[in-house]
């Protein structure tokens, strides 16, 4: 079956999804927008919904000076210059730009933000900024807004629908088929705007580009790297496999499945001073005391086991992961600080899509863009 044409067809219906749709559609484009799940949302149902932006009207009011000069050199010194130039200039250059627009449609950030960071690296200037209910603040927002254009029949959308091949003629890319209940069907577009995420929920595609990394992951379960197999297909390349950046410690539901991560360990110091002794498989310790807060990082090095549960290894890049033990005698807990508080608490009212069994919120999340 075929369809007639489109200006825009956009693949995914997330956090860059929506925004496409919703700006396609008010200039004027005609907008088919597909996206697998039975929901718009994608991982925002899963993400702390962390926003860095230099130069926005907060900063201002609250006399913080700052610039997205500023701002992409932050990002290469925390990066280690491992930022594509091109790349993070743009998405830099854009975040006040996108975070005013949120503010404009009625998100809220938490009142205690902007803050140089709460569970990652810190940036010199106070600039990090996330809502109440993490990521979910962020849909909140956005999905009046589209949804509105869905009603006028200027956004197209098709739920439950997967794309399994993109059209190409002549070097340029013409269309999408796409599937639902079995169901294949055709349609057209001047334009394609794959959206679709990434793909820590596909273990096969995970080793096939991320070679030497265990998957242990929370994820979003339609994250399954359709728009990345339909693209390769037609000769797209596919890098930044060697840009993995993985959390430390949490618990695996099922020590055979390595998407049923469940469970997080805090251990950012922002939120709680670490106490533990790690030890790998090395017999190398790796551990953090109140004098030299900042070697809690040489934690990301070491894998953890509890007893009858397998901990996922978070380490950095090509680390050896093995586990011993963890130390069991627990010292009075680091005290935690209001903000941290406030973010564990709006961590613990995330409800679990119906998609997946109910689980809390993790922090050893391998992703992959």
């Amino acid at each position: 079956m075929t369809s007639s044409s489109w200006d825009v067809i956009i693949v995914g219906a997330g956090s860059a999804g929506l925004p496409a749709a919703i700006f396609a559609a008010k200039r004027g484009a005609r907008v088919l927008q597909i996206e697998a799940d039975g929901r718009v949302g994608g991982t925002l149902f899963w993400s702390s919904g962390q926003i860095s932006a230099a130069g926005t009207r907060l900063q201002k009011s609250l006399g913080i000076e700052d610039s997205w000069q500023e701002h992409y050199e932050d990002v290469q010194r925390i990066a280690k210059n491992t930022v594509d130039p091109t790349l993070g200039r743009l998405a830099v250059q854009h975040a006040s730009d996108t975070f005013e627009w949120l503010i404009d449609i009625g998100f809220k950030p938490a009142p205690e933000t902007p803050l140089t960071s709460m569970g990652h690296e810190p940036y010199r200037t106070r600039r990090y900024y996330w809502g109440n209910n993490l990521a979910v603040s962020i849909l909140e927002v956005i999905r009046p807004v589209h949804e509105r254009l869905v009603a006028a029949g200027k956004i197209d959308l098709r739920l439950a629908t997967k794309m399994v091949e993109l059209l190409h003629e002549g070097g340029r890319v013409t269309g999408i088929v796409a599937e639902k209940n079995g169901v294949r069907e055709t349609f057209r577009g001047q334009n394609v705007v794959l959206t679709t995420g990434g793909y820590a929920a596909n273990p096969e595609l995970w080793k096939e580009l991320t070679p030497g990394y265990p998957l242990r992951s929370r994820c979003n379960p339609y994250s399954r790297g359709d728009g990345i197999r339909a693209a390769r297909a037609i000769g797209a390349k596919v890098d930044g496999g060697d840009k993995l950046l993985c959390s430390f410690a949490g618990v695996l539901d099922n020590p055979n499945d390595p998407l049923s991560a469940m469970a997080a360990v805090v251990l950012a110091p922002q939120r709680r001073m670490p106490w533990e002794i790690f030890v790998n498989h090395e017999v190398n310790t790796h551990c953090s005391n109140r004098k030299t807060p900042r070697c809690s990082s040489s934690s990301t090095k070491a894998f953890v086991r509890t007893p009858r549960r397998s901990i996922p290894c978070g380490g950095p890049r090509r680390s050896s992961c093995s586990g011993t033990t963890r130390a069991t005698a627990k010292p009075t807990p680091w005290p935690a600080s209001p903000n941290a508080l406030a973010f564990r608490r709006a961590i613990s009212k995330r409800r679990s899509p119906s998609t997946t069994k109910p689980s809390t919120a993790s922090t050893i999340l391998s992703s992959a863009a």
